[in-house]
């Protein structure tokens, strides 16, 4: 106990140095009353709408990325589908779909883009799905068949647990088509941040070692006596 005191007793001292060497900062400060610089303020007055909601081309979008060649590529969660739209407010194309079937989705997450290849991750059914772009499914890739279970979202932060926020647990696909995928939730023995498959399952390599005597799995009790321990938390 004695020690926890004595840790908590240094914390204030430093907490009240650093106070005033603040105070003395902004005091030092003040004595200029220069005007703060003008920033100047751009009004954009010209623009173009290309899809308006009045349209009822689109119900819930949220990832939208310029694809090259007058085109966009738009998520819309409420038809569960990746949309090619032309600049003139034309649907070329779709990707997805709702349902279980060959490349349809329950969910989208996010998608990512290429020269050739559009990705979609679908974390409620744990598949990837690769479309050539002219909408044509090549491949899925299932990692939750693999044992890769991504994270959900932390509960609301109470006064009652340690709720440190959870790294980013979701696949990615890289430029050249490979898959990054975070073993965090398959266990402690864990020794990579993440692994390196080819979209056919194939392993390629570690990415990011992890120091023996860390843990993905919290322990409220541990991770206090740690911090008033002074010591970096193992999770």
């Amino acid at each position: 106990m004695a020690s926890k005191d004595a840790f908590r007793k240094k914390s204030l001292y430093t907490v009240l140095i650093a106070t005033i060497l603040l105070a003395f900062q902004i005091t030092g400060c003040s004595d200029d009353d220069s005007p703060p610089p003008e920033t100047q303020v751009t009004k954009l007055t010209d623009y173009e709408t290309i899809i308006s909601y009045e349209d009822e081309l689109l119900g819930t979008p949220t990832v939208i990325r310029y694809a090259g060649d007058s085109t966009f590529l738009v998520t819309d969660l409420a038809r569960k589908e990746v949309l090619e739209i032309k600049t003139n407010g034309e649907i070329i194309r779709t990707f997805g779909g709702e349902g279980r079937g060959p490349g349809e989705v329950l969910w989208i997450n996010t998608f990512y883009l290429y020269e050739d290849q559009i990705s979609i991750l679908d974390p409620w059914e744990f598949v990837i799905h690769n479309f050539e772009r002219n909408g044509n499914l090549i491949d899925s890739f299932n990692f939750g068949e693999m044992g890769y279970t991504p994270f959900m979202p932390s509960p609301p932060v109470t006064d009652q647990v340690v709720l440190p926020p959870y790294p980013e647990y979701q696949p990615h696909v890289t430029a050249n088509g490979d898959i990054l995928l975070s073993p965090a939730a398959t266990g402690d023995d864990a020794s990579s941040l993440y692994r390196i498959y080819q979209s056919d399952g194939s392993f390629r390599a570690p990415v990011g070692h992890i120091p023996d005597g860390s843990t993905f799995r919290i322990d409220n009790d541990l991770t206090r006596e740690e911090i008033l321990d002074g010591e970096v938390p193992s999770f």
